[in-house]
């Protein structure tokens, strides 16, 4: 999935959190036993409960992710977490990044309800190698200057793992847990995001380090999905934030803001 370890021993491997943004390595990976921890948010487990957190979905929805996953894994003959051997170069390279103009990703957002102006006005495509295999996918790009990179086949996320902001000044902000959350937005409010500020957690295991920034806001409007994880996401900012309103009823029969969009967007059309 793209995340590569910073250092190794014959027994553990350690990571940049793929579940927050961090510049040390504090998310180990134990070879022997292939259970992880991560430091900074005091939580660890096997690759099932991982998912869980980079997925922000239950087991049922982790194990169906694993059935149709086409990502590669980096040593998939023993173990997901397997110490690998060390390769002569880096096993994921960014090799190009452009406008989007590719027709199997322009049919992906569209398939999602996204157009392609959309796109280009917030989106990147984005050609790079894993594993020696040329992919490419849209890229949404964080505040730190990594990619959550999405296509029909793959989803993962570039070092560093961080939030998005787009921002226009305002003293509302909006916050989304996904890119498609917030595309999906501004695709029937054009109005509303143009006078607010934009917050994409990317993960909401990053609501913590963000929550600092939300206390400059005048009202906080939340569209987060409505799982266990955004549950937690929601009830940490209102204890947090006075100010929050919770718009998650538009898409109440939905998990998230964009299923509820896609489903209204190929009805409309």
């Amino acid at each position: 999935m793209g995340h590569l370890p910073t250092r190794e021993t014959g027994k553990e491997a350690w990571y940049l959190s793929p579940l927050r943004s961090e510049t040390q390595a504090s998310f180990k990976v134990n070879l022997k036993l292939n259970r992880w921890y991560d430091f900074g948010l005091g939580k660890g487990g096997n690759l099932i409960d991982l998912l869980i957190h980079y997925l922000h979905t239950d087991v049922s929805g982790v194990l169906h992710y694993l059935q149709n996953f086409k990502g590669i894994i980096y040593q998939p003959q023993v173990s997901v977490f397997q110490k690998p051997q060390k390769p002569s170069s880096s096993p994921f390279t960014i090799t190009r990044i452009k406008s989007v103009t590719h027709p199997a990703l322009l049919s992906y957002a569209q398939r999602r309800g996204i157009s392609g102006t959309l796109l280009k006005a917030y989106a990147y495509e984005v050609h790079f190698k894993l594993k020696k295999r040329n992919q490419f996918a849209l890229g949404f790009k964080n505040e730190k200057g990594g990619y959550e990179l999405r296509s029909k086949y793959l989803k993962l996320s570039t070092s560093p793992k961080a939030s998005s902001w787009v921002l226009h000044g305002k003293q509302q902000l909006i916050i989304c847990e996904g890119w498609f959350d917030f595309l999906s937005l501004a695709a029937f409010q054009k109005d509303k995001i143009k006078q607010s500020d934009i917050l994409i957690l990317n993960s909401t295991a990053l609501v913590e380090k963000v929550s600092p920034k939300l206390k400059d806001y005048q009202e906080l409007l939340l569209y987060l999905d409505r799982d266990t994880a955004g549950n937690k996401a929601l009830g940490f900012i209102e204890s947090q934030h006075s100010n929050t309103k919770d718009c998650s009823s538009l898409y109440r029969d939905h998990n998230d803001l964009n299923e509820w969009w896609q489903r209204k967007f190929h009805l409309k059309n």
